[in-house]
């Protein structure tokens, strides 16, 4: 049993974010310029050959500077487990999560929240000349 755990903090010199939350049916879209920072959070507990728990975050914290005025909080979760059920074939489950918040000047606040789900068959292909090393 391994437990990996990883933490990044990073600086956003320059982002565009969408300013609409819907498709748009000309294909045109409408961005504001930002600056912010990012953080992410993983950490993955394997038991052994047999199964994994992952836990993923990312987090971005965006000031406009172009644009409509105001700031956007967007959050980001992917939690996933996996079994293996063959030599090297596992089942795996995966949550998404995007949630974000914005806060402009000239109008109320926004906040979106999406969620997905699925189930998925994995295939590890391991490298001849690393084997037995991914462990």
């Amino acid at each position: 049993m391994n437990l990996y755990n990883n933490l990044h903090l990073g600086v956003i010199p320059l982002a565009g974010n969408s300013t609409r939350f819907a498709p748009d049916e000309n294909g045109l879209r409408n961005y504001v310029y930002t600056t912010g920072l990012h953080g992410k959070l993983e950490s993955t507990l394997s038991l052994g050959r047999y199964a994994s728990l992952a836990f993923v975050y990312y987090h971005y914290w965006l000031n406009t500077f172009e644009g409509l005025e105001g700031s956007n909080s967007i959050g980001i979760v992917r939690p996933r487990a996996t079994v293996r059920l063959f030599k090297n074939v596992s089942l795996g489950y995966e949550h998404f999560g995007y949630t974000t918040n914005r806060r402009l000047e000239a109008y109320p606040t926004q906040r979106s929240v999406i969620t997905d789900q699925k189930i998925f068959l994995q295939l590890f292909l391991e490298d001849s000349q690393r084997r037995g090393r991914y462990q």
